[in-house]
């Protein structure tokens, strides 16, 4: 989110808008993965997808790219890790995506290491990034993630508002006044877009019956 043209929302907006995620769900993830409509995990309490927007629409991106003074589009790099096949997968199916707005990205296919050093020292623009707060609490993930204080807020997000709901969030015991607090997180990140939304992917074991 520092990184240019990354810094300015409208660019990362119309990038949310050329992943087409029913396509991958079927392709790739064979339907056992969830879209992600929030930052915040959505076992979790608090979470809402009401401010969720990104459907699949090439023309809405343009015309975002264009408002950006991007209509001839870019070039960027994502980065993914070796051996990771659903990464990979992904990874072409949005490199050949973006390339229909004019966004011409190199795919960085890295040791795991490699990648996680680059993203932590801002090195790279896009990366795959999972992970899931173990504490159920929508503050919690929030400061984890989003508040710019943050040192695994990899994605350099900074929003003056969302720092101050969620610091006051993390030390109030107002129920209510907490879950709106991280609703309005949750519309301002969806709105500004500080990451590209995909899945929250499905864990399958195979089990015997008794």
């Amino acid at each position: 989110n520092q990184t240019k043209p990354f810094d300015n929302p409208t660019v990362r907006q119309a990038l949310n808008y050329l992943v087409p995620r029913s396509q991958l769900l079927n392709s790739i993830y064979f339907n056992t993965a969830r879209i992600t409509k929030s930052p915040i995990s959505e076992i979790y309490p608090g979470y809402t997808d009401a401010y969720y927007h990104f459907d699949y629409d090439i023309a809405k991106a343009k015309a975002l790219l264009q408002e950006a003074g991007l209509d001839g589009g870019f070039k960027t790099e994502l980065g993914y890790r070796t051996g990771d096949q659903i990464e990979e997968e992904i990874a072409v199916v949005l490199k050949t995506e973006f390339a229909k707005v004019g966004v011409d990205v190199e795919l960085q296919k890295l040791p795991a290491s490699t990648l996680v050093e680059r993203y932590t020292q801002g090195k790279i623009p896009m990366y795959f990034f999972r992970d899931m707060a173990i504490v159920p609490d929508a503050a919690y993930v929030a400061n984890l993630w989003l508040n710019s204080a943050s040192l695994i807020n990899y994605s350099r997000f900074k929003n003056e508002e969302v720092d101050r709901l969620i610091n006051e969030s993390l030390i109030s015991i107002d129920e209510t006044a907490r879950l709106k607090a991280m609703a309005r997180v949750q519309q301002i990140v969806m709105e500004e877009a500080p990451w590209v939304f995909l899945f929250n992917p499905g864990y399958q074991l195979a089990t015997r019956s008794c």
